[in-house]
This record gives C-alpha cells, sequence and structure tokens, in this order.
C-alpha cells in the first residue's frame, strides 16, 4: 500500500507538470487569428480591479481580431476544466491570476482542444494601470499570434480650435490607443503641420513644422510642452525622416539630407534631390533608400525611390495622383494615397514583390497615412466637406475606427515607433 501510495502521488504530479507546463504546440488558430475574428474567453481568477480587466479587453479588441468575453472562474486542476470551454465555442482561453502579495499578475494560455497550457508567464504590477495593462496585453498577444504589438505607442495629430470668428490655434496633442486621454504639448496661434516622432523612448518628442510670417521652421516639443526651434532656414521646411544619427527633411520643394560630423563637430546639411517639380514626404527605407513624392511640375504625382548606393530614382507609380508616401519597417511595405474617381483613397506598395493593392474603397478622402510600429495597422485624415477625423485601419482584416471626435478638425496624424515586445 505505501509504494501505492507513493506511485499514486508521483503520477499525481507528474499529470500536473504536464497540465501546466508549457507545451512546445502551435494554437490550432494561429493563423485564423491574424485575417479572422476569433472568440477569446479571459477567466478572471481574483483580480478585484476591474479596470484593469475592462482596460485589457478593449486592447485586445482593438484590432477587430478577437471577441473577448470575460468571466470569473477557478484555476483549473483536470484536463476537463479547459476542454469544457472547447464544446462552448473557444479554442483559446486566457487565465489570469494575480499573486497573493499582489506583486505580480500570472497568465495561462490554453488551447482548449487539446487540454493543455501553450503559454504562461508572470508580469510584475505596475501602479501605473494604464501602461501595466498595456504590456499585459502585449505579452498575451505576442503568445497567441507570435507578432509585436503597439499598445504602448501612442498617436499624435494636429487639432484646430477656434476660440471665436477671429482667433484659431492649432495645437498637436497625442493619446494611446484607447483614445481616452488626450494629451496636448503644442497651442498656438501660429499654424503647425507635420508632427513626427522621434525615435528616442528615454526622451520621447515630436518633431513638427510651424509657419512664421517669413518661413516655415522644423521645431521640436517633448511631452512636458518644452518647445525649441530644430531648422530655421528660409523658405519651407515640412516633413523630416530620422535614421540613428541622420535625416532626411524636404525644404522648398527639394530633399535634403543631415548628418552630424564628429570630426568636424558640425552639423552637415546636403541637398540630396533637387528634380523638376516639387518632391515631399521622404522616408527612410531598410533597404538603403529613401521613398518621397514628386509633383513633376505636371497636375500628376508619382512615388519615388532614390537608392543611396548609386544615386538612382526610380518611379514606382505610373499613372494617377499618389502622395504622401509612408514605410514601414515593420513589414517592409508603402502606404501612399492615389486619387481614384475623384477620391483620395489609401494604397499598399510591397517592396518585396513589387504589387500595389488599394486598401480602401469607401467614399471620404483618406490622406496623410502613418504606419504602427507592428506593421498590421495604417492611422490616417479622414475628410469629407464638414469632417477631419483620425482613424485607424487594420490592413488584414480591413476593419478602421475613429480615434478623435467628429465635433475636433484633426488632421496629420503620426504613429510612435515604440514597438511592444522589442
Amino acid at each position: 500500500m505505501k509504494l501505492g501510495a507513493k506511485m499514486f502521488k508521483l503520477l499525481t504530479l507528474a499529470f500536473f507538470s504536464f497540465l501546466f507546463a508549457e507545451q512546445e504546440i502551435n494554437l490550432q488558430n494561429c493563423e485564423q487569428i491574424k485575417t479572422k475574428i476569433v472568440p477569446l474567453l479571459i477567466l478572471n481568477v481574483n483580480i478585484n480591479d476591474q479596470n484593469i480587466i475592462e482596460l485589457l479587453k478593449k486592447d485586445l479588441m482593438m484590432s477587430g481580431q478577437f471577441e473577448v468575453e470575460i468571466k470569473s472562474a477557478e484555476m483549473p486542476k483536470k484536463v476537463s476544466d479547459i476542454t469544457q470551454y472547447f464544446d462552448d465555442g473557444y479554442s483559446v482561453i486566457n487565465f489570469l491570476n494575480i499573486s497573493d502579495d499582489g506583486n505580480y499578475i500570472e497568465s495561462r494560455i490554453y488551447d482548449t482542444a487539446q487540454g493543455l497550457m501553450v503559454k504562461g508567464f508572470k508580469i510584475d504590477f505596475n501602479k501605473n494601470i494604464e501602461k501595466f495593462v498595456h504590456q499585459l496585453a502585449s505579452k498575451i498577444w505576442f503568445q497567441l499570434t507570435g507578432e509585436k504589438s503597439c499598445f504602448n505607442s501612442k498617436i499624435a495629430y494636429v487639432k484646430k480650435v477656434s476660440k471665436s470668428r477671429s482667433q484659431h490655434r492649432t495645437q498637436i496633442c497625442f493619446q494611446d490607443l484607447n483614445g481616452e486621454k488626450e494629451f496636448k504639448i503644442v497651442d498656438t496661434a501660429t499654424v503647425n503641420v507635420k508632427p513626427q516622432w522621434n525615435n528616442d523612448k528615454l526622451n520621447p518628442g515630436i518633431w513638427y513644422s510651424e509657419f512664421t510670417k517669413t518661413n516655415v521652421r522644423l521645431m521640436f516639443s517633448d511631452l512636458h510642452q518644452n518647445r525649441r526651434i530644430v531648422f530655421n532656414f528660409d523658405g519651407t521646411l515640412v516633413g523630416i525622416s530620422c535614421l540613428d544619427d541622420e535625416a532626411v527633411y524636404c525644404r522648398s520643394g527639394n530633399i535634403w539630407h543631415f548628418k552630424y560630423d564628429d570630426k568636424q563637430k558640425k552639423a552637415v546639411h546636403t541637398k540630396l534631390i533637387s528634380m523638376q517639380g516639387t518632391s515631399s514626404s521622404p522616408n527612410f527605407t531598410r533597404n538603403n533608400s529613401i521613398v518621397f513624392a514628386c509633383d513633376f511640375e505636371d497636375r500628376s504625382s508619382r512615388i519615388c525611390i532614390y537608392d543611396f548606393s548609386d544615386g538612382q530614382i526610380t518611379t514606382i507609380t505610373n499613372s494617377g495622383y499618389c502622395v504622401a508616401p509612408c514605410y514601414s519597417k515593420g513589414n517592409n511595405k508603402i502606404v501612399y494615397c492615389k486619387k481614384d474617381e475623384g477620391v483620395m483613397q489609401l494604397m499598399l506598395y510591397d517592396m518585396n514583390s513589387k504589387i500595389h493593392e488599394q486598401l480602401t474603397f469607401d467614399s471620404g478622402n483618406k490622406i496623410d497615412p502613418c504606419w504602427s510600429p507592428c506593421g498590421n495597422y495604417v492611422v490616417f485624415c479622414f475628410q469629407t466637406e464638414n469632417l477631419s477625423r483620425v482613424k485607424i485601419l487594420n490592413i488584414r482584416t480591413k476593419k478602421s475606427f475613429f480615434i478623435t471626435s467628429e465635433k475636433d478638425l484633426c488632421s496629420y496624424p503620426a504613429w510612435s515607433e515604440q514597438c511592444d515586445n522589442e
């Protein structure tokens, strides 16, 4: 009997080790998650703060790829505690459990068809609830899809405010993806356009162009409303792209290159691209090149690529009015705007396959697109005769949603570079 009891204990330990150990298997619906709506059940074991649960649900549902439901439950003790949910239509479930001392939350993701834990992790609790939930959602997202997310990133945009018929101000604001809080960092009587995040995760801030009486200059503001002049040249300076210690920017219709010379201890500005017509929207790519738009002094506008290695310029659009290219290092694709039957629509160009794809077809102009850092979403300005709002498009599901109010006139959206799971 003693041997039998010992053997029973060993078998019990082995069973629970198998049940709760992280298994090297793939979720059966992993590929479906990327293109279809998948039911996801979150089982809350003992988290009393409903704000955490609701914010988590909002993050995971943002993409339109999950239909999230939340229920209370106890931790599973046997395989049938997991597989029962498969019969209810859930192929993926996620148990959330806060530690007794409240210092961390444990997450366990199960494949209900096989009754196995696929992934599990612990995350230290942070008193900044929103930041903590974004981190939690990012880890869950990565384990479900194998892809980076952007829950911790931010979106900036320009907002026009009318104090009276004669008093108008231009603000630069930003918000998290949940759209619940708006932060204002610039508020002036001058015209401000084209915000662009810097790439400094420790000291984030925004470049933007400010119209003065004599020129259009490049400004910078940190997130605490501390502003300074960056470039104050004659002419107009609108649009900048940074890569490590260099930048390209548009100055009076030409593309310029900036780099700091360590030996001479000075900044070096060089005119890089000067074409017949007006060039705009320069973007570094990861292929040692720049993508930009040029109107060639006619009524058309084309998307072009400049190769640093040989100085050659290639036109990648040969027809139509195409503007505002934006490159994603997350997927090596370019999104741009093209006029189709009088309406500006979003287009996609794959730099690997060289294939163009139309993303939008509905009414309303879509302008000034910008990629999410993960490369799965595009934020853009949606304009009609009476509206100017910021909208996000999931390029896989083609679902979209607004993040600014219809009462506000917002434009020039810019997505921060911070990507979760980096």
